[in-house]
């Protein structure tokens, strides 16, 4: 476990992204898991925001939908694959499922923040960061049932979403 959240940036990332009252950790620009022909040496393990690459998702009325962010991988002849077979997440059902409430709750959070002092923005902040990223999830236990549960606990300290 890091000291504080400064450890983890340091190591992982690059900066925090401060949007509307909310910070979240932002990649460096330069991957530690590219090789040195600029290749994913986790690939088959990669985390989600590198499943998702080169792709976006648009929120709308209670789900999302995703899009080919073009100008973002300079692969040439590209051909087509479904989002599905691209994403290569076990159990998309349930991804989908996470992605909407781990997007409802920052939502909430944003809605919730807007308007109060720095104080208290940084310290919703540093709670959620602490919860959601720095708190180890167990390899043993299924992601998804853990994310609840930490869901479950940050609703009972913060409030519905």
């Amino acid at each position: 476990m890091y000291a504080d959240f400064t450890d983890y940036q340091g190591t992982y990332c690059g900066t925090l992204i401060t949007t509307q009252g909310q910070w979240m950790p932002a990649v460096r620009e330069a991957c530690a898991y590219l090789d040195e022909e600029g290749r994913c040496s986790i690939h088959p393990y990669r985390p989600g925001i590198c499943r998702l690459f080169p792709l976006g998702r648009y929120y709308e009325n209670g789900g999302f939908s995703y899009f080919l962010q073009t100008g973002e991988c300079a692969k040439e002849n590209r051909s087509k694959i479904k989002v599905s077979k691209w994403i290569d997440t076990p159990d998309l059902t349930r991804n989908q499922q996470f992605t909407l409430q781990w997007h409802d709750l920052l939502h909430a959070m944003e809605e919730r923040l807007t308007g109060e002092d720095e104080g208290k923005q940084r310290e919703e902040n540093l709670l959620l960061l602490r919860l959601f990223y720095l708190l180890p999830y167990e390899g043993t236990i299924d992601f998804y049932t853990q994310f609840t549960e930490r869901m479950e606990h940050w609703n009972g300290q913060n409030g519905q979403i």
